[in-house]
């Protein structure tokens, strides 16, 4: 028989593990863009019918040309502004103010953008008194350890971040 190891360490993704988005991209872009810029009704009609379908295509498309949120291409936040900006080109808004586009990068650095699931903070406190490691794999770009973390308070709880 071969005796049982001790479990010493954890990884958690972040998004759909931990916390999840507040409310869905597209209506952040969509509410962002708005404090921006006087839309007409065809073109509120237009971003609010299609921009959840114009992100998923414009992040995916991106990704494939530029994976990694850039790699060696592009910085983060240049991959980012491209995305949103192609996300509304798709829904036929074509000029997208430069303060809407940092607006829209900035709000995902920041807790009010996300919604902690009601047991993570427990779990990893109980993780923590167990002894364990605890880590973070995402394939989500830098900002989660560099931001998004130590902005809602629970970087430390983490012994290393690996991303994308």
């Amino acid at each position: 028989m071969h005796a049982r190891k001790a479990l010493r360490a954890v990884t958690l993704d972040i998004t759909g593990t931990l916390l999840d988005f507040g409310k869905p991209v597209g209506r952040t872009y969509l509410e962002i863009l708005e404090k921006h810029v006087q839309l007409g009704a065809n073109e509120r009609l237009a971003l609010h019918n299609g921009i959840h379908r114009s992100f998923a295509e414009a992040y995916k498309e991106l990704r494939q040309k530029h994976p990694y949120y850039g790699g060696k291409t592009l910085s983060t936040p240049d991959w980012w502004h491209r995305c949103i900006r192609n996300t509304f080109a798709r829904c036929g808004v074509h000029e997208v103010p430069q303060p809407a586009v940092e607006e829209i990068y900035a709000i995902y650095e920041q807790p009010s953008a996300y919604t902690i699931y009601p047991d993570a903070l427990r779990a990893l406190d109980v993780f923590k008194q167990h002894g364990l490691v605890l880590g973070v794999l995402t394939n989500s770009d830098e900002r989660y350890d560099v931001a998004l973390l130590p902005n809602m308070g629970i970087r430390h709880m983490f012994h290393f971040v690996i991303h994308s």
